[in-house]
């Protein structure tokens, strides 16, 4: 097998299995919730309604079947909610002395969230024990520290308080000042000094207060939600997966159907963020094809939001929805993503100036029309913070896109899987949704690239794109891949020429880029691997051009982290027969460093 050494880390994400991508089980893993009466779900009596069951639900099999966790199966969640309680050990009704808090070390629980303060904000027990709150907190960390099974704690910010004080006199109204201004800072502080993550059940509230009927608890639809923002923060701050998630939305998604709780009515993104000081504040949001019919997940999805991390750009892949969710539901779940991204720039160093979208066959058709047709500004007056963000891309990759959906050039199963065949299409619909007819002189500047031998989607589908863009006077740049069909994913040459494309229009100019270029271009261009009977891998190469690689770890017999920065130097250079030698230091392949000699 043979690929251009520029693609060399593409070469060997395609040689290992994507099952790689999971830890293999080591045991049961418990999950105990600790809280109060929000947690204890005291005001939904039917108790498959309360979110520590909902988790459970978000974490069995389904889930971990298709999602990249450190959990074995069966997973349980204890609720340990308790009403009324609060952290501090000398407030009216402390935690600490309550049955449920000594069965917790009975448990050998994996994960504990902690989400207490509520009950703690009512002046009763701010007014005279506020010191108290930072050092119980920590105490309790500590505490449960001190348990066998070494349990990952995670501090949780509580809903807010839509309740509101009678009077000055009132002492047992909960007060959401308090939590804001005391509670809160006390709690991010013990997580800071205890190098501890917070779960964030706070601010996706804000503009949730018909959900919390009495102003205080959230109803059945906000436990929905906080089962989601549970699941979203332990598989971010618990487990040992190669990216993060982001829901889209917390709760139901707009427009779900049925229950909404197996995993392809759960919209989300798969973060990979750029590779250590390679970042170059770029990034990206890949939509994987599938011809909206099902995901192209491994290949043209993980796989390149790895591949974009390695070169410096964060990527975002996106779980979007398909069959039997049809128009518009893709694109609201792209626009949506869009938005999020931006949300989340400044946690990932990302220049909101330089965020692009990328799409494969149909999802290059969803990315094509949410960079010209399918956008807006956002909407500044939005109490959902992430609805303020504009969802309009400031660059497009697509890779064999579907562009049209009239003529003879149409793929037909893109076309009918997402606006269904019980009733014929109009022409006006197929037209807004024939992106080539939507481009104009605000069309980001755009890639393309698609396969010479190219059956399933032909070739005039990117034609079209292109010459709009020429007509329209947007920088753009077509390449064709000599002999390549349909769905080749990182495979052939255009992964060099969009990361040079990047480059040269500034959009990954920044530091430590321009060497890292560099080196993936004077690679070899063609590489042989195989591996020896002594564990080496040997890469041999037609030519001596010397380059640079770094391989940082692998794990279950797969390559994790393939990089070339600027702080991981490796020289790699050839023997007499060309051969670049690759040793294993730990003399096999699960599990160990990678050195280079």
């Amino acid at each position: 097998m043979q690929r251009n050494a520029g693609n060399l880390f593409i070469f060997l994400l395609i040689l290992f299995p994507a099952a790689g991508f999971m830890r293999q089980p080591s045991a049961a893993a418990s999950i105990v919730c600790v809280g109060n009466s929000i947690t204890a779900g005291s005001k939904l009596p039917d108790t498959t309604k309360r979110y520590p069951t909902l988790l459970l639900q978000r974490l069995g099999t389904t889930y971990i079947s298709n999602s990249i966790v450190n959990f074995s199966s069966p997973v349980s969640v204890n609720n340990a909610g308790v009403s009324g309680r609060t952290l501090l050990k000398n407030g009216t009704q402390p935690y600490w002395i309550e049955p449920a808090f000594s069965r917790i070390f009975t448990q050998s629980p994996a994960v504990i969230t902690i989400m207490l303060g509520t009950n703690d904000t009512k002046p009763v027990n701010w007014l005279h024990y506020a010191s108290s709150f930072e050092p119980d907190c920590a105490a309790m960390v500590d505490t449960f520290s001190t348990i066998a099974s070494k349990p990952k704690i995670i501090l949780c910010i509580p809903p807010p308080i839509f309740k509101v004080r009678s009077s000055a006199s009132d002492t047992v109204t909960h007060s959401d000042s308090t939590m804001v201004d005391g509670v809160i800072p006390k709690i991010r502080s013990v997580a800071k000094t205890k190098g501890l993550k917070i779960i964030d059940a706070r601010t996706p509230f804000l503009d949730k207060k018909a959900l919390f009927a009495d102003s205080l608890h959230p109803d059945a639809t906000g436990h929905k939600m906080l089962a989601d923002i549970f699941y979203e923060g332990i598989l971010n701050h618990a487990s040992d997966q190669l990216y993060k998630i982001s829901l889209l939305w917390y709760g139901d998604a707009p427009g779900v159907i049925g229950a909404g709780t197996d995993t392809s009515s759960k919209p989300m993104l798969h973060v990979y963020p750029a590779s250590g000081g390679s970042n170059t504040h770029a990034a990206i949001l890949v939509c994987p094809g599938g011809g909206y019919g099902h995901i192209a997940l491994y290949k043209e999805g993980d796989s390149v939001g790895q591949w974009f991390a390695s070169n410096g750009v964060t990527a975002f892949v996106l779980r979007y929805r398909f069959k039997p969710y049809y128009y518009p539901i893709p694109f609201n779940d792209a626009k949506r993503a869009m938005r999020l991204v931006r949300y989340h720039a400044a946690t990932y160093g990302i220049d909101t100036s330089r965020i692009g979208i990328m799409g494969f066959s149909a999802g290059g058709h969803l990315a094509s029309l949410v960079g010209t047709r399918h956008y807006d500004n956002g909407d500044p007056a939005a109490l959902d913070p992430i609805e303020t963000k504009k969802s309009k891309p400031d660059f497009m990759a697509l890779i064999y896109p579907v562009i049209t959906l009239t003529g003879q050039h149409v793929h037909t199963g893109s076309r009918d899987s997402l606006l269904g065949t019980s009733t014929a299409p109009s022409a006006a619909l197929l037209d807004s949704l024939s992106s080539q007819k939507w481009v104009n002189s605000q069309t980001p500047p755009t890639f393309l690239a698609h396969g010479s031998a190219d059956n399933s989607v032909p070739i005039q589908n990117s034609m079209m794109f292109d010459s709009a863009c020429a007509a329209n006077g947007v920088p753009h740049k077509f390449m064709t891949d000599p002999g390549m069909g349909h769905g080749y994913g990182l495979a052939g040459t255009w992964p060099d020429t969009l990361i040079r494309w990047m480059h040269d229009r500034g959009i990954t100019a920044s530091t430590g880029s321009r060497e890292r270029k560099l080196n993936v271009r004077r690679a070899p261009a063609q590489v042989f691997l195989k591996r020896t009977a002594d564990n080496r891998i040997i890469f041999t190469s037609e030519n001596n051009t010397p380059f640079r690689l770094s391989v940082c770890t692998l794990s279950g017999k797969r390559v994790v982290h393939f990089i070339s920065p600027t702080g991981h130097p490796c020289s790699w250079k050839p023997t007499a027969e060309g051969v670049y030698v690759l040793s294993l230091s730990c003399g096999g392949m699960a599990g160990c460093a990678v050195t280079f000699r």
